[in-house]
């Protein structure tokens, strides 16, 4: 399955419930990539700002019925 950045409809693998995942953001490769960019040129003040970015973030799907997760959207994976 395909997983974006937003909420989507599916099947819980665990539960088997008819669901719309919850979607929490997570500091993920890219977050760290783009603060260490601005690190390297010089913008010191401004190295904290992909960790308060949800765009920057990779995003965890979870079930809201038994809280397991059940999928990740990395946007920059290894």
């Amino acid at each position: 399955m395909n997983f974006q950045t937003t909420a989507m409809p599916m099947n819980c693998p665990y539960c088997h419930n008819d669901i719309i995942t919850t979607v929490k953001y997570q500091a993920g490769l890219l977050t760290y990539v783009i603060a260490g960019t601005l690190f390297f040129f010089l913008c010191w003040l401004c190295c904290w700002i992909p960790f308060t970015t949800d765009s920057c973030k990779d995003a965890i799907h979870s079930c809201p019925q038994c809280h397991r997760i059940v999928g990740k959207y990395e946007r920059l994976s290894t």
